[in-house]
């Protein structure tokens, strides 16, 4: 539903050591949304990103932010990150 939005590609990697790669997101100053909720996030995960610029940038995930969807909306992760 949101997949118009998600036009970022970030890597997370997994405290337990998963590394998901190629994961479509919306990068927002501090906050990361994504629908893909099968990824187990928690907080001290890492999430990064190239910019169209080719620069690295690098986030810790503070707080997952799971939200539950309802009628048509998905389930997503609202992720409330901070700089590296």
């Amino acid at each position: 539903m949101f997949d118009d939005l998600m036009t970022d590609r970030i890597t997370v990697r997994t405290s337990e050591g998963k590394i998901f790669m190629d994961v479509a997101a919306s990068v927002q100053g501090n906050k990361v949304f994504t629908e893909r909720t099968e990824i187990p996030l928690r907080p001290g995960d890492q999430i990064s990103r190239i910019t169209p610029a080719g620069v690295e940038e690098t986030f810790i995930i503070e707080d997952p932010g799971f939200h539950s969807g309802g009628g048509d909306l998905p389930d997503t992760y609202q992720m409330r990150v901070r700089r590296s």
